[in-house]
């Protein structure tokens, strides 16, 4: 038991070391960070020395150098607007705008406007000198606190006494301040540039002590202000941050706006009416409407983006009201995306509906609703990117969810390659007549998600896609034989030659009609029926669709029943005869004539005689007719003119 306890010490013991000395590798062994990735070992407990402070550019190396680089800058960009100096002028102002904090500035596009307006209270407070005092502050890089100092308004200023003297009605709504920034860099702080609209307005009463005019590096975009009198101007006429003048002008602005709009769509109205009239055509004026009104909302869009840094808004303003024209723009011309895909797509199903394959019907849909997506999903992004969004976040998200979403979309996916089957097996097309299942009607559209059957009852039924990967399809529409089939029944006293006339009448009717096939009908007494002599007639109709068919089994069915009047054959009616038998009557039977090798022949040519008797004045013998095509009603008539109604159904 000792040695036991001994063992369990020296254990414990040897436990408590290696744990001691795992802490003190963990302590006095650790990786230094540094050019090679954090693989060099660190002294052993030598306290690893702060890094040397990077000195800021001279530029900005303090408060006197980031005022003059802004106020040297500011000037080069009015020299090089006035040599037409463009490259220059833009050089310009991004080094005046580098001597900002734009890290709040919520509309990049402003960044010009607020050089303008910094300079211009510059040129009201008079030159500018540097401050010695600034000096020793600014070079203090070894600083732990980021000092600020305050240019404006500043008491002890003499030269600001001076400038409002006497002014007491200008009152200054903001400060001028410039901040040390991390990195060393002195620049104008984050709430100054904030505050430079509300300071330029309350200062603009004040007369420049420098002459030197702002609006060269503004532009157009004080041309209003400077027109403005007084008392629509200035932070004491504002409503909800937004100057009198301004308000005004926006609504001027959405006015001409929708002027422009309606004055577009009248314009291109009339052009593409007077020219579709030139070529003898006929304008729908309700899709010219739907295709001519997002132009011109696109037009008036574009208008309001062009004049809206007009109005000289403040930061959130110009904000709201850009980004709004930018999204009625993005929105306007998705729409007009639209209507132009559907014209090209209806002018290409135009062409696609003259030819004989039908891949392109189907496809022709599927690309429009193709595109369609497309365009709205860019329309999207681009409102994204417009608005300055983070949308690859949300992209990310999409991509990591895609796994998720093809489990939770299984069916849609299911239905997408089921379409992509049926474009590509094509074992229906647009306007064919199927049977699925239980399902049988008319193909109406073939789409990602369904195929949309029109039944004989009028109702659409939705058939999803990836049912029909595994459906049998029976497809009626690729018939390119339509079969008949019937029997026609003649009375039992009618003749054998009458049989044999009829007979071979009925097969010289299938031989001239222009939609019968040629090379295989059959044509027979078939049968001995229990009322009537059966006459089987098989043959395939070569039409184009069921009307067709349907038109052209009657016209062949009128000229039979005109067939066995011509030839005194009687259709045979389910009737029974009952005939009484007289012993006493001792009835004597005359056979007839014993056919010669000439009696058949002799009827066939009397049925085939009698058939160019009924067929000869027939219009279809010499131009067959056209797919039936209904027309409006009612039919009017009139003594003089009998083609009417065979005009009545065209192609009849």
């Amino acid at each position: 038991m000792g040695d036991m306890k001994v063992k369990r010490m020296r254990l414990l013991v040897g436990l408590v070391l290696g744990l001691s000395c795992l802490m003190g590798g963990s302590v006095y062994g650790q990786v230094e960070a540094g050019k090679d990735g954090g693989k060099t070992p660190a002294n052993h407990g030598t306290p690893t020395p702060p890094p040397k402070p990077v000195a800021p550019p001279k530029e900005l190396e303090s408060p006197n150098a980031t005022i003059m680089t802004f106020l040297k800058a500011a000037n080069e960009a009015i020299e090089a607007q006035k040599k037409n100096d463009k490259e220059g002028f833009e050089k310009a102002i991004a080094d005046a705008v580098a001597c900002m904090d734009t890290s709040e500035l919520k509309s990049e596009d402003r960044q010009r406007n607020l050089v303008a307006k910094l300079f211009e209270v510059f040129n009201k407070l008079g030159e500018f000198k540097p401050k010695a005092s600034w000096h020793k502050a600014a070079l203090d890089l070894e600083a732990k606190k980021i000092a600020s100092v305050q240019y404006f308004p500043d008491k002890d200023n003499a030269q600001f006494e001076e400038v409002f003297a006497g002014r007491d009605e200008v009152k200054p709504k903001g400060s001028v301040v410039l901040e040390r920034q991390k990195d060393g860099r002195w620049l104008f702080s984050a709430k100054t540039v904030a505050e430079i609209d509300g300071l330029a307005s309350s200062l603009e009463a004040l007369e420049r002590q420098v002459d030197v005019d702002a609006a060269e590096i503004a532009g157009s975009s004080f041309w209003l202000r400077t027109r403005m009198p007084a008392a629509w101007k200035g932070p004491d006429h504002m409503f909800m941050g937004v100057e009198y003048w301004q308000w005004m002008f926006l609504l001027i602005f959405i006015f001409v706006g929708v002027v422009i709009d309606y004055t577009f769509r009248a314009i291109v109205r009339s052009l593409i009416t007077r020219w579709v009239k030139r070529r003898g055509g006929e304008v729908d004026k309700e899709k010219m409407r739907l295709a001519v009104r997002p132009i011109g909302l696109l037009v008036m869009s574009l208008f309001w983006l062009g004049v809206v840094h007009l109005l000289d808004l403040n930061d959130t303003a110009h904000l709201i009201v850009q980004g709004a024209a930018r999204v009625f723009a993005v929105f306007a011309s998705v729409w007009a995306a639209w209507r132009l895909t559907d014209l090209l797509c209806d002018a290409w199903l135009s062409m696609a509906s003259k030819t004989e394959t039908k891949f392109d019907d189907v496809l022709v849909p599927l690309v429009r609703k193709s595109l369609k997506i497309f365009i709205t999903v860019f329309g999207v992004l681009y409102i994204g990117v417009t608005l300055k969004l983070n949308i690859w976040p949300a992209l990310t998200a999409l991509g990591i969810g895609g796994v998720g979403f093809a489990f939770a979309a299984k069916d849609t996916l299911e239905n997408f390659f089921g379409s992509a089957t049926v474009l590509i097996d094509q074992p229906f097309g647009i306007g064919d007549w199927v049977v699925m299942n239980d399902v049988e009607g008319t193909v109406e559209e073939i789409g990602f998600r369904s195929t949309r059957v029109r039944t004989f009852y009028n109702s659409l039924v939705t058939v999803p896609n990836a049912n029909l990967v595994r459906a049998v399809v029976d497809n009626y529409g690729h018939r390119k034989y339509r079969r008949w089939k019937c029997h026609i029944g003649i009375t039992y006293d009618t003749p054998v030659e009458k049989v044999v006339a009829f007979t071979e009448g009925l097969r010289e009717l299938v031989r001239v009609h222009p939609y019968t096939r040629k090379d295989y009908f059959q044509v027979y007494l078939n049968q001995f029926g229990p009322s009537s002599l059966d006459i089987l007639i098989y043959l395939f109709f070569e039409t184009p669709d069921w009307s067709t068919e349907l038109r052209e089994r009657e016209r062949l069915m009128l000229d039979m029943m005109r067939l066995a009047d011509q030839l005194g054959v009687e259709f045979a009616f389910p009737t029974q005869t009952l005939h009484m038998y007289q012993e006493e009557h001792g009835g004597v039977h005359e056979p007839g004539d014993t056919p010669t090798s000439m009696t058949d022949r002799r009827a066939m040519v009397k049925g085939i005689r009698a058939v160019k008797e009924i067929t000869k004045d027939q219009p279809w013998v010499k131009e067959a007719p056209g797919p039936v095509e209904f027309l409006d009603g009612p039919t009017e008539l009139s003594d003089d003119d009998d083609t009417q109604i065979e005009n009545r159904t065209a192609g009849s």
